[in-house]
């Protein structure tokens, strides 16, 4: 008697914690592209790398790697945008200019926004 009330409510705490779980975890994914603007980063397109990384459960992110000479040293800049129908990632194409607008992250320039000089 007592299993057959307690079971339904064990049931029904799990199902309101995970759905909660997958809240948070999708406005998380969903903000991953969110980079506060600190820094200013210059320089030609020397390499580039894509992949596409799973996030959360059946939740990917598009990473894009970019190595960029500004005068003579090279510096690892990230672009990350979140899977979805509305989004699309960005093409870069190899020995462009760019202009980016990110932060510093370790030894890698996190960044959103930027802008293909002529």
């Amino acid at each position: 008697m007592v299993a057959a009330i307690v079971i339904p409510i064990l049931f029904l705490c799990f199902f309101i914690i995970s759905k909660r779980e997958r809240k948070d975890f999708t406005a998380k994914w969903l903000a991953v592209n969110i980079v506060e603007e600190e820094a200013i980063l210059s320089g030609t397109i020397t390499n580039i790398t894509k992949e596409k990384q799973r996030y959360y459960y059946n939740r990917y992110i598009f990473v894009t790697d970019l190595v960029i000479k500004e005068q003579h040293k090279y510096t690892k800049a990230r672009h990350i945008v979140p899977i979805t129908n509305e989004i699309t990632p960005p093409t870069f194409t190899h020995g462009t200019k760019i202009y980016c607008i990110g932060k510093w992250e370790n030894d890698i320039f996190r960044f959103t926004k930027f802008k293909e000089l002529d």
